[in-house]
């Protein structure tokens, strides 16, 4: 959700079930040793970048 919502940090770790944010932070630093904010930087497509689903010429059916 980081990567793909405007959610905030606490409206993420409500609907993961963490219940609290500062507790998402600890699970998230844990297992890939960054918060939530650097994750989000990383890895979010920015709007308009992500993939181009066309077909591609000759393979479409």
């Amino acid at each position: 959700m980081l990567e793909t919502t405007g959610l905030t940090v606490e409206e993420i770790a409500d609907a993961a079930g963490f219940g609290s944010a500062t507790l998402l932070r600890k699970h998230l630093h844990a297992a890939v040793g960054v918060s939530p904010g650097s994750y989000r930087r990383t890895f979010t497509v920015p709007a308009g970048a992500g993939h181009d689903r066309r077909p591609i010429r000759g393979l479409a059916g």
